[in-house]
């Protein structure tokens, strides 16, 4: 089993089947006990997605992208996702994880600072100013996409998966065996995420 963690922030597992790829080293200083740790880890690339992908076609069983795709507009996401088709091997799985917009429709009369860890599993980020957790998650200064299934949907299908292998899966429970619950277990944001995978050909 190979799997990639693509745009994976501060979630990197150290399993031997798992590589890690984003562009952190801007993000933090050389020298300091983060930077350094990051160096260390053996299967961490450092490299912009939206280039490319940096690794060869079919070259993996399984790619995890966790709430990423809201940090693109749709062009740019679909060109992501095009190189995760291409990069995954016949019969790989991509698991694309995002905030929910229809969560968030159906929270909405509730959605205040005060029951945001209740309703969403974390408090809303004060220096946003934002005070629903919909403002914060959905309009996030770094967001440049809001998505619902449909939406996400047709990512899948423009970036070459076939309609009868691309479906939304439960991000309460596991999914299934072996890569799909592999790739789950490291799943954040569960409780306001709309999780989908795509199966390739």
């Amino acid at each position: 089993m190979r799997l990639l963690n693509l745009a994976c922030g501060a979630v990197r597992p150290q399993d031997e089947f798992w590589w890690n790829v984003d562009e952190l080293h801007s993000h933090l200083a050389p020298g300091t006990p983060e930077r350094l740790n990051l160096d260390a880890e053996p299967r961490y690339i450092d490299h912009d997605i939206l280039d490319f992908i940096p690794f060869e076609r079919e070259s993996f069983d399984g790619i995890l992208a966790s709430h990423c795709f809201e940090h693109w507009n749709c062009k740019k996401g679909v060109k992501v996702m095009r190189g995760c088709y291409n990069c995954l091997k016949p019969g790989g799985v991509l698991m694309v994880s995002v905030p929910d917009a229809s969560y968030f429709r159906l929270m909405h009369s509730a959605d205040t600072a005060e029951n945001a860890v209740e309703l969403f599993g974390e408090p809303i980020f004060a220096p946003d100013g934002e005070t629903t957790f919909l403002g914060y998650a959905l309009w996030n200064r770094f967001h440049h996409a809001i998505l619902t299934e449909d939406a996400l949907w047709s990512y899948f299908i423009r970036s070459g998966f076939l309609n009868k292998n691309v479906e939304r899966i439960s991000a309460i429970s596991y999914y299934n065996e072996g890569i799909c619950k592999e790739m789950h277990r490291i799943l954040n944001r569960r409780m306001f995420s709309l999780v989908m995978i795509g199966v390739k050909e």
